[in-house]
């Protein structure tokens, strides 16, 4: 009796999107998997930077689990917490995120002067979940090292205040 894994997953120490062949790759293997281990299913785990590029979501649409960050409301706080590459907008990203189905949203959050917890930014990424309507959230914070001492860990309180507060809007969510 061999144990057969539940999930192949694009992921790693980098974008998966960001490979030429992104969509031909997510072809093969799901031909692959439907050919060797027909249980089990796709996922990808995407910081969502090319997710308004309509191959990409295409793609994206044949995995079956997608799980897409989105950390920020606001652009400032987008261009100083996640410190993107030019060209990658938060607008884009929250749009193609809104045209995808059956998405998982990833958010870290972490307290400081370079964090994201600020009420306005809260809101304005409330607001943004509201407009992609993701299946569920998933919450966490920094638990490994972190780039400096202006960035903490949210503390497990104000994680629950934020999935209170995507709870009221109707969307499940989870925090870790």
């Amino acid at each position: 009796m061999s144990i057969q894994p539940a999930f192949i997953t694009f992921s790693g120490n980098g974008e998966p999107t960001l490979h030429p062949d992104f969509g031909q790759i997510v072809e093969e293997v799901n031909a692959v998997r439907d050919e060797l281990l027909p249980k089990a299913k796709t996922a990808i785990l995407s910081n969502s930077a090319l997710v308004s590029d309509p191959s990409v979501r295409q793609a994206l649409s044949k995995l079956d689990l997608r799980i897409m960050k989105l950390d920020c409301g606001r652009p400032d706080v987008f261009k100083r917490y996640n410190q993107p590459c030019r060209g990658v907008d938060l607008e884009a990203i929250t749009d193609g995120l809104a045209l995808l189905t059956e998405v998982i949203i990833q958010a870290l959050f972490s307290s400081g002067q370079e964090g994201n917890l600020d009420p306005q930014n809260i809101i304005a990424w409330m607001e943004r979940l509201k407009r992609i309507n993701p299946s569920s959230v998933q919450l966490y914070t920094l638990d490994r090292g972190y780039p400096g001492n202006d960035l903490k860990p949210a503390t497990e309180e104000e994680l629950k205040q934020i999935k209170a507060l995507v709870g009221e809007a109707g969307i499940s969510a989870q925090a870790y």
